[in-house]
Formats: C-alpha cells, sequence, structure tokens
C-alpha cells in the first residue's frame, strides 16, 4: 500500500510540474498543445511579445544580475533590522538563513466568499497556506480513489 500511495504522489507532483500529461485531458493536457500552432515559426515574435531575450544565456545572465541586487537589497534590510525576522546565521562554518515562521495567514480577499464546509458533509475542507503550491499528502491522493469501497458478496 505504501509503495502505491509513494507512486501516486510522485505522478501528482510529476503532473503539478507538466513533466507528463493525460492524453485527452484538458487540465492535464500536453504543454505543447498551450504554444501557438506557428510559435516555431515565429519564435522571434512571441519572444519580444512576453518580452523576454531569445539567447538563453542572456536570460540565465539577466535573472543572476536580479539576484545579486535582491540579494543585495536584503543584506541592507537586515543591517537596518527591517527584514521582518530574516537573518543570515552560521551553522558548522556554513552560512544559512533562517526565515521566521509566519503564523497563521488571514484568508486573501479573493476567498472571503468561500465558506468551508465540514469534511463530515462530505466536501473538501479549504486550507489556505503560505505556499502557492499545495501540498501533497497521501490523503490528499484519496479524492481520486473511488469512496465508500464497493461491498464484496459473502458466500454463493
Amino acid at each position: 500500500m505504501s509503495y502505491e500511495l509513494c507512486v501516486l504522489v510522485s505522478l501528482a507532483d510529476a503532473l503539478r510540474r507538466r513533466e507528463i500529461y493525460v492524453a485527452g485531458a484538458v487540465r492535464w493536457r500536453n504543454p505543447e498543445a498551450d504554444l501557438p500552432v506557428d510559435f516555431e515559426d515565429n519564435r522571434d515574435v512571441h519572444y519580444h511579445d512576453l518580452r523576454q531575450p531569445l539567447d538563453a544565456g542572456e536570460f540565465i545572465a539577466g535573472l543572476k544580475e536580479l539576484m545579486r541586487q535582491r540579494t543585495a537589497e536584503l543584506a541592507k534590510a537586515i543591517e537596518k533590522n527591517r527584514s521582518g525576522g530574516v537573518k543570515l546565521k552560521t551553522v558548522r562554518g556554513e552560512p544559512r538563513w533562517h526565515v521566521p515562521e509566519l503564523g497563521k495567514l488571514p484568508v486573501p480577499p479573493t476567498g472571503r466568499h468561500y465558506t468551508p464546509r465540514s469534511p463530515a458533509a462530505g466536501a473538501r475542507s479549504i486550507r489556505w497556506t503560505s505556499s502557492k503550491r499545495p501540498t501533497t499528502t497521501p490523503a490528499s491522493l484519496m479524492r481520486f480513489l473511488p469512496w465508500p469501497p464497493a461491498r464484496r458478496r459473502r458466500g454463493g
């Protein structure tokens, strides 16, 4: 049973990252289908519309520069004690980031009209998390299984 759950968790993660797809599905379709039909022919036009460089090296260099800028801004915020509790600590001689617990987050304004129902009423409960990526647990995969399980007939 645990092996099957591990496989289901891995499949769910791969679907979410769009490493695999389900033929004929809408939500989990082939990511290539999301591209315009003429993408390869007009790649430069589409990259221009997205405001992205055609060269991957140039794109990565831009990301590195942005990371350097943001790290420098964070270092200044830590010096001025305005980092929201984020600190740089040394553990076994290596620098480590320490980010404090956020605690309970408020319900986002876009979700105020949702009313969480009791799981006993047959509905999924709504859980607000600080992460954009939903957590995959064996319990979250149970919704894909037929429930309640069919009863077996005895005797005959």
